[in-house]
């Protein structure tokens, strides 16, 4: 039987030591800190950051958990340590503020600060640090009171770091580079053991491979060393399709699957801007009373030639074309005509071949009738090439070999617009016939025809060359490339006036035929509106001599006598005159600008019509002369 005494002591015993806890929290102060999410660490590891990463920040916090005051004599890193590695204090304490007293159970912490881990950019320290606490917690007795953290960054092994994860090049008249940087942002070493592109191609090349296998020692050990290349980029071929991928292998496995590192490279392609130009007026080749030789020229615009057709300035145009070869046409008239592509020594080249950006090509045409035939045969021959975006194209020029006519009449819109005219004012505006063949044109006659079913108070009329107002023009003629105005005078009588002027002449293809352009005089809601063309004055082009081109300027024309200027298409140039004995043509007859090459001294006569884009409204034909002097 147990004594009363004895169930009196094991009770006694019972409730002291069932406080368990609370019983040594009685006797002494305890250090608990909180680094992060990390609850009394012996070690943290700060994960790896990138080298524009912002800095990894940790808040640490120490609280009492015990009953008695927990004295904290210092805090600080040890000398010695990782560099990056530091501490940020807040509030008041700081180096300055030990020893500091934290009551026991308080729910907040006493001592607060902030490990920041930040690197220099690019450099990988694996080195550790020690945070060490030193404090009057008897569970540090042993270790002289303190307590130590490891602070250092996780292992991360080699970790290669190229410096272009893509890269991109534009369609170039020449060759483009890139300069590769791969840097080890690991721990280890890392191990470069081959560079190539995806697959064999004739316009990529790297000019300085490094040596390999390469080994890219950590940042900040000695004699650390990246790995740079060059990639290389010249459009030779001609097949487009020049998208292509750079082949790293390492012995980075973490970070790349198999440590290979792809870079796509693309080509941005562009449509090519092409000029092609002839020996020949109008672009036809004129073989008529001849027979002969003549060239076609075909220039590809380069980049630096087209900055204004691109959205980004030098991003495109200059782009290699293929030529796939040059036909004749009809079937039959390859007897009359042979057509080749010319190497610059002179020999035959042969197809295909490519034509790059700021490069050109001669094509000769030369015209022999057979043998034992008399007559001559007309024809057609095309350059066909194959370009960026547009595919297959050709490029075609008539060949004449037969004196023919082939009259066009401007205005491009066919109706001839005179704008509000006061009816005191009389306004005249030209029609223009246009002879583009090599032979002459006969015009059988002109004739003006209204709405009112000729009203004698007219409100437009026609003049002959002597400016004598007359009901109808009789037969004249369009000499070879060349151009004749019909002046239409304009005084309005009526309130809505218009008309129709009749062009009847002879086409050598179909017969006689006739055609009708349109006069009206409108009220514009903005007298504005009519365009203005600007051809320049004859100061713009004093010092011409014979043998030089000349560059005229029309692109400060107006889309409306007010405004603005009318800059993308709208343009019709002419070569009203020139000397006698003169073979001079115009090179572009619908650009802003234009050039020519005066052969023979004397007066050049230049005429310029524009209109806008939208209503078609023309503007009155404007001339300027320009007086050329004969070459020294």
């Amino acid at each position: 039987m147990i004594s009363a005494r004895l169930v009196v002591f094991l009770g006694v015993a019972a409730v002291l030591f069932s406080c368990g806890d609370n019983f040594d929290k009685a006797y002494k102060p305890i250090l608990y800190l909180e680094l992060g999410s990390n609850a009394n660490p012996e070690e943290f590891r700060f994960a790896k950051i990138g080298a524009k990463d912002p800095a990894v920040r940790i808040p640490v916090r120490i609280f009492n958990t015990g009953e008695k005051e927990l004295v904290i004599d210092k805090v600080e890193l040890l000398e010695g340590g990782n560099a990056y590695i530091q501490i940020e204090w807040s509030g008041s304490v700081n180096p300055d503020s030990f020893p500091v007293v934290i009551e026991p159970d308080l729910t907040y912490p006493s001592v607060e600060f902030v490990l920041v881990y930040d690197p220099e950019e690019g450099v990988v320290d694996i080195n550790t640090s020690t945070l060490q606490v030193v404090s009057n917690d008897p569970e540090f007795k042993s270790t002289n009171w303190e307590y130590n953290i490891t602070l250092g960054i996780e292992a991360v092994g080699p970790a290669a770091q190229i410096n272009r994860t893509s890269i991109s090049f534009h369609c170039v008249s020449g060759c483009t580079t890139e300069q590769i940087t791969i840097e080890n942002d690991g721990t280890d070493i890392l191990t470069v053991s081959s560079i190539d592109y995806s697959r064999a191609s004739a316009e990529y090349a790297i000019p300085n491979p490094p040596n390999l296998p390469a080994e890219v020692k950590r940042k900040g050990m000695t004699g650390y060393a990246p790995v740079t290349f060059t990639v290389r980029y010249c459009p030779l071929d001609d097949d487009f399709r020049d998208d292509i991928t750079l082949v790293v292998q390492t012995n980075d496995f973490s970070n790349f699957n198999g440590g290979i590192i792809e870079v796509p490279i693309r080509v941005v392609q562009s449509p090519a801007i092409l000029q092609f130009s002839t020996g020949s007026a109008f672009g036809y080749l004129d073989f008529a009373g001849e027979g002969g030789k003549h060239v076609i020229s075909l220039y590809n615009k380069a980049s630096t030639e087209c900055d204004d057709l691109c959205p980004t300035k030098g991003s495109c145009c200059g782009c290699p074309i293929q030529v796939i070869g040059i036909d004749v046409t009809p079937q039959n008239a390859k007897d009359w005509y042979k057509a080749v592509a010319i190497n610059t020594d002179g020999t035959e080249k042969g197809f295909p071949f490519a034509v790059k950006g700021g490069g050109g090509q001669t094509f000769e045409v030369t015209y022999a009738r057979p043998v034992g035939v008399n007559e001559d045969m007309n024809g057609k021959v095309c350059v066909n090439y194959n370009a960026p975006i547009e595919g297959n194209r050709q490029q075609c020029f008539d060949m004449i070999a037969t004196s023919r006519c082939d009259l066009t009449v401007g205005p491009i819109s066919q109706v001839l617009h005179f704008g509000g005219v006061d009816p005191a004012t009389v306004k005249t505006k030209p029609v223009v016939l246009m002879n583009s063949g090599s032979g002459v044109c006969q015009v059988s006659k002109v004739w003006l025809t209204d709405n009112w079913g000729g009203n004698p108070d007219a409100d437009f009329g026609i003049e002959n060359e002597a400016g004598q107002a007359v009901v109808e023009i009789g037969a004249m003629e369009v000499g070879p490339f060349g151009v004749h105005p019909i002046p239409v005078k304009y005084a309005p009588v009526t309130a809505k006036p218009s008309g129709q002027l009749h062009i009847q002449y002879v086409d050598p293809d179909v017969g006689e035929v006739t055609t009708v352009v349109a006069v009206k005089g409108v009220k514009l809601n903005d007298e504005c509106a009519l365009p203005v063309a600007k051809p320049g004055t004859p100061a713009n082009y004093a010092g011409a001599t014979a043998g030089t081109a000349m560059y005229l300027d029309g692109c400060g024309s107006l889309a409306g006598s007010c405004g603005p200027v009318l800059y993308e298409s709208g343009y019709i140039w002419f070569l009203l005159g020139k000397p006698e004995g003169s073979a001079s043509y115009l090179n572009e007859e619908t650009t802003c600008s234009t050039s020519f090459t005066p052969d023979v001294a004397g007066e050049y006569e230049i005429g310029l019509m524009v209109y806008d884009n939208e209503t078609f409204y023309q503007s009155d034909l404007a001339t300027v002369t320009i007086t050329v002097a004969a070459a020294e």
